[in-house]
């Protein structure tokens, strides 16, 4: 594989510094641990981090910090079975994490800077000829200017959010939302012809039905009541088509509807954002985000969702092992949250 595959890694930084290496190798196994599942891939990713780690500590960083195959499998704790070669058993699980790193990219870097690194590690596979064993290393990378300045330090007491995930949207939403969405020229149009063809459908529709109604000879008190339910059927529909976006734009993040993301996400937010340097000059662009943290109470994770009938109208951090009580206000911007109980 080529070393470039898994990431851009122009401007890589030498790995020269043990200090600087083990620094960001540590913030890489603080994500994998606080926001990762355990799966296979992250435990080989897991295991890369820990040998990295303790060879720098060990003093040996003599003998390089590239690591044979059977290395990171024994360090995983992976099984090979009889027969099978390391690099078969690796391959798959690598593969996986090749695939999913460019969705937990934003918060590997946001980890890396809120413990005030300029840099960040990438996991590069080696592919070797010849029949010899592939080799796994972290390379140093520049942490990117628009993460490093939207950081702002947490005092004590409160919580940092970052965005650990990219979330994937729904196979019909892939086309608009997979780059994000920026609300200019012909994308604008297009929204603004979304808004007025469903207000449009949705009042000719019921016109329709309520002329019939009108000029109808006899009308039942059943025809009544059907004609009023389907009245409200269609109301209802064309609101809950519309009122996502209403809402974006008055309140510039909301949970995303569940049309619009993938089966497997979960507390995903619809967000519209411009560039800072442009402010309201820069079109807005919609994309879809993930917030969560850790509870500095119990460590469980903190998943932003709706404020419900306690905090109406906003989002907060919810504590997924004390969701009553381990609850945090959440503001997008500073991405910095307090307390809001007890």
């Amino acid at each position: 594989m080529n070393q470039r595959n898994i990431n851009d890694l122009e401007n890589t930084q030498p790995t020269s510094d043990p200090e600087l290496l083990i620094s960001a190798t540590r913030s890489l196994l603080e994500f994998i641990d606080r926001y990762c599942p355990k799966t296979l891939a992250y435990d080989a990713l897991r295991a890369l981090t820990t040998l990295t780690i303790e060879r720098i500590e060990s003093g040996k960083c003599e003998d390089g910090l590239r690591f044979e195959t059977l290395n990171v499998v024994t360090a995983a704790g992976i099984v090979i079975p009889p027969g099978k070669a390391p690099g078969t058993v690796l391959s798959r699980p690598w593969c996986e994490l090749e695939k999913q790193w460019p969705e937990r990219l934003r918060g590997v870097q946001e980890v890396a800077a809120d413990a005030g690194l300029r840099h960040y590690v990438c996991p590069i596979k080696e592919k070797s000829d010849g029949g010899h064993s592939s080799k796994y290393h972290l390379e140093m990378v520049p942490i990117p200017d628009d993460v490093l300045y939207q950081k702002k330090k947490a005092a004590q007491g409160e919580i940092t959010y970052i965005r650990d995930l990219e979330p994937k949207p729904s196979w019909w939403a892939r086309f608009i939302l997979n780059k994000g969405y920026r609300v200019a020229g012909w994308r604008r149009r297009l929204l603004m012809t979304y808004f007025l063809g469903t207000l449009l459908l949705a009042a000719g529709t019921l016109g329709f039905l309520w002329l019939v109604m009108l000029f109808s000879p006899k009308l039942t008190l059943n025809e009544l009541g059907l004609s009023i339910l389907v009245t409200l059927v269609i109301a209802g529909a064309a609101w809950e088509t519309l009122s996502p976006f209403i809402r974006l734009f008055e309140w510039r993040i909301i949970m995303a509807p569940t049309g619009m993301i993938a089966l497997n996400e979960l507390d995903v937010q619809l967000e519209m954002v411009r560039d800072p340097k442009l402010g309201r000059h820069d079109p807005a662009t919609i994309r879809l985000v993930r917030y969560s943290s850790v509870c500095p109470h119990c460590g469980g994770m903190v998943s932003v969702v709706k404020g419900g009938k306690d905090f109406p109208n906003r989002l907060v951090g919810r504590c997924q092992e004390n969701p009553s009580e381990h609850v945090y206000s959440f503001d997008r911007l500073s991405c910095v949250g307090r307390m809001l109980r007890g």
